[in-house]
């Protein structure tokens, strides 16, 4: 009877940290694949004569207007957000600026500003970009 009480409390204590460890694996790994997905659409609208990005679901596309591609998944539950909002698209011209339907296939948001962040469950949203102009700057 002790042994299980024992058992019981050791289970109490465990459950919850081990759970506040995986999310915080997830956030973390949100938090790194949206940035990278951020960096990548730069790069290659640069780099490929523009290029849009596309979020389905936890899988997020980069597609520049050159063929080059681009692909990653947010763990379950994690999403990137374009100025506080969930992100279907989004494309940007051969300078990195927002630009309506230069891409195919076409995206129709054009936002003037870019505030790039990664919702993760139901934790606070973290930034990982600001934005002046339409030209990130890196947090």
């Amino acid at each position: 009877m002790v042994a299980i009480a024992i058992v019981a409390i050791l289970a109490a204590i465990a459950i919850p940290n081990w759970t506040e460890q995986i999310q915080q694996s997830g956030y973390q790994t949100t938090l790194e694949e949206g940035q990278s997905a951020v960096r990548m659409l730069n790069l290659m609208a640069l780099q490929g004569q523009g290029a849009i990005l596309t979020q389905t679901g936890t899988a997020i596309t980069i597609s520049a207007n050159s063929g080059a591609q681009w692909s990653g998944h947010f763990p379950q539950n994690g999403q990137l957000l374009l100025n506080g909002a969930a992100l279907t698209c989004v494309s940007l011209n051969g300078m990195g600026i927002p630009a309506a339907k230069i891409t195919y296939p076409p995206c129709t948001q054009s936002p003037s500003l870019m505030q790039w962040s990664v919702g993760y469950a139901n934790k606070t949203p973290i930034a990982i970009t600001s934005s002046t102009n339409g030209v990130n700057a890196y947090d």
